[in-house]
């Protein structure tokens, strides 16, 4: 059965080749080469939603309704199917065999979480009657943006995280980022399209009960949507009223290149829309993003088909001319995804201006619009955050072509406008669809000239040459359809072998949450100074240097100046030639430091009373000795304590006796200044009698198949995957362990020895008072090198365990009724996980097949197959 699918579908490929070349030997007499598959026969995936009200079928409630929180699903109507491919009755048809409706709402599972300066750390915001905003820093005078991702993505992605960082540094806002992976996140793109409409209709409901609790203006809120998510903040943004902006990066086109507009996103969803085409081509051309003007501003970035970096640089001659191959793919990608870089670019970098030149869509135009003067009637505008006119210009209206570089910050210099490269002429001469927006005809103008700096690439046209798209495109496009959806069951069979072999890592959203279990993270205690305890210890132990040591010596053996790292040169000055150089400064950190039974007592977890120092055990770090509850990193074969379903969220209790820095981290890492982002906060025993923690998890796990699979791939290292280094003593690896061992082995270098707050480890090592003094010196003046870097990138990978541990709200305050010494602190997990990661190796294997079929034809097939373990 498995050679009789095979055969068919290898057939039917070839087949299809075939007629294909061969017809278009016949009828192709000019440049017109664009077009594998007509796009008007494709209809582009979506007629949207038979069954749904479109935008002009709806009115926006009033202010006074949005007090009238609905349930998603029936608040706003959601389509009962999709029909994406223009084919009539034979596409509706054939879509229903792969059940094109959206998912249930408990399986799309749309999340939202919140950042602000103040609140740096997401924060999950609960819709429904869950919803509460006492614990986030949400300011209704400020902007909101609203950040949504596309296709096979996540909020967890680095770039929605880098944009929301950058839109912080840009301005005092709110920011929201949507997760709908769970709709998202699958094979079946038309599924996915199915469920924007859900996603845009939770969208909806918590922005409604943002507006009813805080008194939010919609015309504050700023909405920004990457490919798919583009037309899920068209769909809310319509159905909320029209907020102030939408930003479109590089609309999705498959289901959206309809020609009526209230199904995708356009210039009437918002008061500002402003579209960056990056991957805007046909989809015969494997092009992901919109390629038409739908905004009020559409800025296309050299020529917004393809990007620079993004090149196909492969030799193969089958890779060149086959519609689909993996090569086309990931350039298609790379493209895709430029969009939010060069908008994330623009947020972060004053000095970067992606100056756009107003353009006529077609290729002539280019060096026409590139040449042209710029002034303040508009005839340029900026790319961007500054769009919308910010900068005092116009707000841009029109399209616009913008030339890019191939690297960050992506700007192009006064030079390179003037002088763009001969390679993106020459494929945008060959790429791109002259006319874009006639039917079924282009025109190449006669004695075309092009901005060459080099003046060595002439146009080939030299008379006007029209050329009209011939009937078999129509009928090869439907033929291409048909048999890639008839064969799609025979490749699942034949894939079957090869489902165990992955190619690549990706992430994917698990919300079966009722059965599972949630390890509690890491709580740390790190003690703060103890300066009249220091003192009163150094005496004891060492009286003979007493005499000779002054106020500014005294105050550098406590644990403020030296145990914490702050000794400098001045202060340190006086020690003087023999006076206290040689004190064992281990021995003295161990003694000046309070044991765990002095630091916390009444613990109890979940209402189960423990013994704290059974539990809270020393854990060195780069600030000296503390005490870790729940931690991999204590030195003790302890089970860690865990939530469920039955337990009900973690509640941790216990007394601090003495001012410490609190962390709540992933169980396997350290309570170091790596952990950038991570929960630190202070109690202060005499002004402060209780504290509050109240965090949120998310949990990392793992493909069985991924810890086999090279760590260059997978980049991140199990627990057993310490590094091969002498100054790394910790019993399990953590991304925080290793760029301590590595700060370390450098300052050692350094300095010859190691400060003796580190691990006990290194006793004959320890610095003294030169050493130390040097020691402090080189981390502060020096302690960021090129080579440190490069080598900590190559060796320190985030752990393949590391969980997501976020802040929801910490309160240290005195209240009279709380009695006792020193301070009582609550640290509780908010709710039970309803989400978390999985890390996937991704199964390509039909761009595998594909790829492996069509290399049969130049003998090189059956190498691929094997190598691939079909």
């Amino acid at each position: 059965m498995e050679r009789f699918c095979c055969s068919v579908f290898i057939i039917s490929v070839l087949f299809v080749l075939n007629v294909h070349e061969s017809v278009e030997r016949i009828w192709v007499t000019t440049d017109e080469l664009e077009n594998h598959i007509n796009p008007e026969d494709l209809l582009e995936f979506m007629n949207i939603h038979q069954n749904a009200t479109t935008k002009a079928d709806y009115t926006a409630p009033t202010e006074a309704g949005y007090a009238e929180l609905m349930d998603p699903v029936t608040a706003l109507p959601v389509p009962g199917s999709v029909e994406c491919f223009g084919l009539g009755s034979l596409s509706s048809t054939i879509m229903s065999l792969f059940q094109m409706k959206p998912d249930s709402v408990n399986a799309v599972n749309t999340h939202f979480y919140f950042s602000s300066r103040n609140m740096i750390n997401r924060t999950q915001v609960f819709p429904g009657s869950q919803f509460g905003l006492d614990w986030v820093d949400f300011k209704a005078n400020r902007k909101t943006v609203l950040i949504v991702h596309g296709f096979m993505s996540h909020s967890n992605a680095s770039w929605v995280h880098d944009m929301t960082r950058a839109f912080l540094a840009w301005g005092d806002v709110n920011v929201i980022a949507v997760d709908w992976s769970g709709g998202g996140n699958t094979w079946k793109y038309w599924r996915a399209v199915a469920n924007t409409r859900r996603v845009g209709s939770d969208v909806v409901t918590f922005m409604r009960q943002l507006i009813a609790t805080t008194g939010a203006r919609i015309k504050d809120f700023h909405f920004v949507g990457h490919s798919l998510g583009a037309h899920i903040a068209s769909y809310a943004s319509f159905h909320l009223g029209k907020v102030a902006r939408i930003t479109g990066l590089d609309p999705a086109q498959p289901c959206f290149r309809t020609s009526d507009s209230t199904e995708r996103l356009d210039a009437t969803d918002a008061d500002f829309v402003d579209i960056i085409h990056t991957n805007g081509r046909l989809l015969s051309r494997i092009g992901f993003g919109f390629p038409d003007p739908t905004g009020h501003a559409d800025f296309y970035p050299n020529g917004g088909m393809k990007q620079p970096g993004c090149y196909n640089n492969t030799k193969s001659l089958w890779s060149k001319l086959l519609p689909f191959s993996p090569t086309k793919l990931q350039q298609a990608i790379c493209s895709h995804g430029r969009a939010y870089l060069l908008f994330t670019e623009s947020l972060i970098n004053n000095n970067c201006t992606f100056r756009g030149h107003k353009w006529d869509l077609t290729y002539e135009g280019v060096n026409t619009s590139l040449k042209a003067i710029c002034d303040r009637s508009g005839s340029c505008s900026e790319m961007g955050i500054r769009a919308d006119g910010s900068r005092g210009a116009p707000p841009a209206r029109g399209p616009y072509f913008v030339l890019t570089t191939d690297k960050e910050p992506y700007c192009a210099t006064e030079w390179q406008l003037l002088h763009p490269q001969p390679d993106l002429l020459r494929d945008l001469r060959k790429g791109f669809l002259l006319n874009r927006f006639q039917n079924n005809t282009t025109t190449v103008p006669p004695n075309t000239e092009y901005a060459d700096p080099m003046g060595r690439e002439e146009p080939t046209a030299t008379s006007g040459t029209t050329t009209q798209q011939p009937w078999y495109k129509r009928w090869f496009g439907l033929f291409w359809l048909v048999t890639l959806l008839a064969s799609s069951g025979c490749l699942y069979l034949m894939l079957q072998p090869a489902v165990e072999r992955g190619v690549d890592v990706n992430f994917t959203p698990d919300t079966s949450y009722i059965d599972w279990t949630t390890t509690f993270p890491a709580v740390t205690l790190c003690e703060l100074h103890n300066t009249k305890t220091t003192q009163r210890r150094f005496t004891d132990l060492y009286p003979e240097f007493v005499e000779p040591m002054n106020n500014n010596l005294r105050r550098y053996v406590t644990d403020v100046l030296f145990a914490r790292g702050y000794c400098t040169g001045e202060l340190c000055a006086p020690c003087g030639a023999g006076v206290a150089c040689d004190v064992p400064w281990r021995s003295l950190i161990e003694n000046v430091h309070r044991s765990c039974g002095e630091m916390v007592s009444e613990c109890e977890y979940n209402g189960a009373v423990f013994p704290c120092c059974e539990y809270f055990r020393a854990v060195d770090s780069e600030r000296g000795p503390c005490f870790s509850f729940n931690s991999l990193q204590r030195k003790a074969d302890l089970a860690l304590f865990v939530v469920n379903r039955t337990t009900g969220p973690g509640v941790l209790k216990f007394r601090l006796l003495a001012d410490a820095e609190i962390s709540v981290h992933s169980t396997e890492e350290l309570s170091t200044n790596n952990l950038d982002g991570k929960l630190k906060n202070v109690v202060h025993t005499l002004s402060e009698n209780r504290a509050d923690i109240l965090f949120s998890i998310v949990e990392v796990v793992n493909d069985q198949l991924l810890a086999n699979t090279d760590i260059s791939v997978r980049e991140c290292r199990y627990l057993h995957e310490t590094i091969d280094n002498p100054f790394y003593t910790y019993p399990v690896y953590s991304y925080g362990a290793c760029k301590l061992a590595l700060s370390t082995e450098e300052a050692y270098q350094h300095c010859k020895c190691v400060h003796p707050a580190r691990d006990l480890s290194y006793k004959p090592m320890y610095c003294n008072y030169t050493g130390i003094n040097c020691w402090h010196t080189y981390e502060n003046n020096i302690k960021v090198k090129a080579g440190v870097d490069k080598h900590a990138k190559e060796l320190c990978l985030p752990s393949c365990v590391e969980s997501e541990v976020t802040t929801i709200n910490f309160a240290a305050r005195w209240t009279p009724e709380e009695s006792g010494e020193g301070a009582a602190v609550e640290v509780k997990m908010v709710s039970l996980p309803t989400l978390r990661y999985q890390r996937n190796l991704l199964r390509d294997n039909l761009d595998l097949v594909v790829f492996c079929m069509f290399q049969l034809l130049l003998e090189e097939s059956w190498d691929c197959f094997s190598a691939h373990q079909f």
